[in-house]
């Protein structure tokens, strides 16, 4: 085996995306490659528990693209070969710390790199992911794998159980719940995934093309209720993002007033759509089942 040079790139406000990156990585250590972790960090951090305005409130710079500036990187010289980004969803979009990486004056990074990107979320992981893998591609990298760490339990109970965490701090708020976050056998998971990704980038030859690390393994799973949601929510996001931003601005009333109708919609589509589509899925599982395969094993290209 070649001992080869990772670097780990991360942003987490409650820890859990630090762990689920060392999860993953560890495995490229204990084989004898070389791993540099780097956290983001916001010129103006984030608050961490949000309140509904604060947050929510951050819904049009995140959707249209526009993240608050991150400090610049300190990394040490060489190359690289491969560069794992563990990212979050926001709004169904990467995080802004994410996008501030991507669109700002690090960006230069990725030129000609391999990235492995690695996601975070509570379940509506897709359209997110296609937007960071487009981000990645405009700076010329190269995306070659995903990994993706959904939160455990009930698909419906983390609509609620995840917005109490962010808001309160605690992934037990709602104690007739189970816990907010990724259970035990997620980074178990990621463990072994890590030890895959890591066996292979060292038996690649010196100096030959970068190659799916990950090709024939399943790394996320989509219910039919998130998929279907996201492909419904995802087409009007945009549109309020717009209006909104075109009439608000951060820090005023009208940006708070318009981010609590926002979670207010949110939680009006979540009771809305997922009963119906739960029964989508069950009645038409012969057809569903293949659209949401074909959804996980999206080519990463």
């Amino acid at each position: 085996m070649t001992p080869r040079r990772v670097l780990v790139i991360w942003w987490s406000q409650s820890g859990q995306l630090k762990t689920v990156a060392e999860s993953f990585a560890k495995p490229f250590a204990d084989a004898g490659h070389e791993v540099h972790y780097v956290a983001l960090e916001p010129v103006t951090p984030f608050p961490f528990p949000w309140k509904v305005n604060t947050f929510f409130g951050e819904f049009p710079e995140t959707v249209l693209g526009r993240p608050a500036p991150i400090q610049r990187l300190a990394l040490p010289p060489g190359d690289w070969d491969l560069v794992v980004l563990a990212a979050q969803v926001w709004f169904l979009s990467p995080s802004q710390p994410f996008a501030a990486l991507l669109t700002g004056p690090d960006r230069g990074l990725f030129v000609g790199q391999r990235v492995l990107t690695l996601i975070s979320c509570r379940n509506m992981w897709v359209t997110g992911w296609r937007r960071l893998v487009k981000l990645v591609q405009a700076q010329g990298g190269m995306v070659t794998d995903r990994v993706v760490a959904t939160h455990s339990g009930s698909v419906f109970a983390s609509y609620f159980t995840t917005l109490a965490w962010m808001l309160t701090g605690k992934r037990d708020a709602i104690k007739a719940l189970p816990a907010a976050g990724l259970g035990s056998e997620t980074f178990t998971r990621l463990a072994e995934l890590g030890r895959v990704a890591a066996e292979r980038l060292g038996a690649e030859p010196r100096g030959a093309a970068p190659a799916a690390l990950l090709a024939d393994q399943v790394t996320a799973t989509v219910s039919y209720p998130h998929a279907a949601g996201e492909q419904v929510v995802g087409r009007l996001f945009p549109v309020f993002a717009t209006i909104i931003g075109a009439v608000t601005r951060p820090g005023t009333l009208a940006r708070d007033l318009s981010a609590v109708a926002l979670l207010c919609f949110i939680l009006s589509s979540v009771i809305g759509l997922f009963v119906p589509f739960v029964i989508v899925e069950v009645l038409f599982r012969r057809w569903v089942d293949p659209w949401l395969d074909r959804l996980a094993r999206l080519p990463v290209a």
